[in-house]
Formats: structure tokens, C-alpha cells, sequence
């Protein structure tokens, strides 16, 4: 059987291309998700991944149309923030995150698009003062 279902744009997709096996990578469900909507999307991206690939993460996003990125400055491994101190945790280092940004930033075509940090300070059990440092930094680079 090869029924379609109705995109939003009028546009027809497959069926089958809505399994649990698909979308393949967040990307294109970025893109379809978009397809469907024209709310605002922000987008997880989790740590940012390395600098270089960060660049290329924020050029596919804003050419298929997400508004933003939200990247923590956590390091290593996706581990999830609500359980604590439970599981070892790193935050990256003030210098490092920034040029992250700044690479981030300077990879945009466009004004429109934001990257939005989430700083883990707090649920790190590092502080007040230090999430406010890092607050200062990174609104600095961008």
C-alpha cells in the first residue's frame, strides 16, 4: 500500500517515511518539522560537538530554516542535567565555550539566527558567581 499523508505546505510525503526509523538523523527532522509549521524551532544541540563541526551544524540549520541552536557547556558523552551530581558531569572551560560561540556565530549568514547557551553552573553545584561569569563570557562572544 502506498498511502501519502498531507504535509501542512499542501506537499504529499510517503507514509512509510514517518516509521520509527525515520528521520534518520535530527537534521532532517528539523527540516520536516519545518515543513509543517511556521512556528519558531530551536534546536538541541546538545554540547555543540568539536568547534569545526559546530560551524557546519549551524550553516545546515539556518539554510533549512531553525531559528535557533541552544548548546550546554557540559563536555563528554550526552548526559542528562536532572540527575545532578549522580552521574560525573564536566562543564568546558569558560575559554573554550566562548570560542565555540564565536565560531558559531561568525558561521551565521544571517543576524536572524540565535545560539543560545545553557550554562550548567547551578546543577553542577558550582555556583552563582561562576554561572554569572560565564554569563558575562558568553554573551561577550557572541
Amino acid at each position: 500500500m502506498n498511502e501519502q499523508v498531507q504535509r501542512a505546505n499542501g506537499q504529499r510525503i510517503p507514509n512509510g517515511m514517518l516509521q520509527d526509523n525515520y528521520p534518520r538523523n535530527m537534521w532532517w527532522a528539523a527540516a520536516y518539522t519545518k515543513e509543517v509549521t511556521t512556528k519558531p524551532i530551536i534546536y538541541d544541540a546538545d554540547t555543540g560537538g568539536q568547534i569545526e563541526h559546530f560551524k557546519f551544524t549551524i550553516k545546515t540549520l539556518e539554510r533549512i530554516g531553525i531559528s535557533a541552536a541552544i548548546i550546554e557547556d557540559k563536555t563528554g558523552l550526552k548526559k542528562n542535567s536532572l540527575l545532578g551530581t549522580e552521574v560525573a558531569q564536566t562543564q568546558d572551560t569558560i575559554e573554550n565555550f566562548s570560542e565555540k560561540i564565536k565560531a558559531g556565530k561568525h558561521a551565521q549568514t544571517t543576524t536572524d539566527f540565535m545560539i543560545i547557551a545553557r550554562i550548567e553552573s547551578l546543577i553542577l553545584e558550582k555556583g552563582l558567581d561562576d554561572a554569572i561569569k560565564r554569563a558575562k563570557a558568553y554573551l561577550d562572544a557572541g
